[in-house]
């Protein structure tokens, strides 16, 4: 009796599995990525960056460093130039604004030596007037977008939406973090160029990061959270001992990077 229920659960999760590929494969045809579209406030312009092999110095254009606190959002964009040497470090942020823990948006800080520092928030890059479903994440009906930002920017778009932010500093060293950079830079004008969908599960806010730290290290994050749980990242990178602390336990180290509006 067992073995019959499990091959009864068995068939239904591989028939549920098949159509759910067939339903992806036919949104993915039927659909075609966009640079050109009337974006939601703060996703307009998309960034690029040259890095220059000779001086390592760095240019990024159009750098979004919005006010997003004010009674109507002040929208700035500037260009930054710094050079690659300075990036010191990588603080990896964790936002959620959800009920569900399992829930969260997940960016990334580079901190930069005597200057502010440089975010990077990989996003579902939407039309004006469209909202975010699971849905439409899962059918290709969102762009992907890299976005570069001032730290200011990404920390109070957050603060406006009364989000739970952490931001833990991360053990990475200064030449890995440059090598990030450089890696993700790729990427920023890639898209730039070329625009690809964002997908809910595939080319989310976590697994674009994910899969650039493996190219470069010899790590390897848990398929789970950084697929469908990007809310544990936090938790992920304590048991990798890949945040820079002293605490024994999660729970403090939560509570010491937890961001104070």
């Amino acid at each position: 009796m067992l073995l019959n229920t499990l091959k009864v659960i068995c068939f239904i999760f591989s028939t549920l599995i098949v159509l759910f590929l067939i339903a992806s494969s036919y949104f993915y045809l039927t659909k075609t990525p966009s640079n050109n579209r009337q974006w939601e406030v703060g996703q307009q312009q998309l960034q690029r960056i040259s890095i220059d092999s000779d001086s390592g110095l760095v240019n990024i254009k159009d750098l979004r460093d919005f006010d997003w606190l004010s009674e109507t959002t002040q929208e700035n964009y500037r260009d930054e130039t710094f050079a690659l040497g300075d990036i010191e470090s990588i603080d990896v942020g964790v936002s959620h604004f959800s009920a569900n823990e399992s829930i969260a948006h997940v960016f990334i800080i580079f901190v930069v030596k005597g200057r502010e520092d440089i975010g990077l928030s990989v996003e579902a890059r939407r039309s004006v007037g469209e909202d975010y479903t699971i849905t439409g994440g899962l059918t290709f009906s969102y762009d992907l977008a890299y976005f570069i930002t001032s730290k200011r920017d990404l920390l109070s778009i957050r603060e406006q939406r009364g989000e739970r932010v952490y931001l833990f500093p991360t053990t990475a060293t200064p030449l890995l973090s440059q090598q990030l950079f450089q890696q993700l830079a790729e990427r920023v004008n890639q898209l730039a160029e070329t625009p690809e969908f964002y997908h809910i599960l595939f080319k989310n806010c976590a697994t674009q990061v994910v899969s650039e730290v493996e190219k470069i290290t010899k790590l390897s994050f848990p398929f789970y959270e950084k697929t469908f749980a990007p809310g544990f990242s936090g938790k992920v990178l304590f048991d990798m001992q890949l945040i820079k602390t002293e605490a024994s336990n999660f729970s403090q180290v939560k509570e010491d990077f937890l961001v104070t509006f």
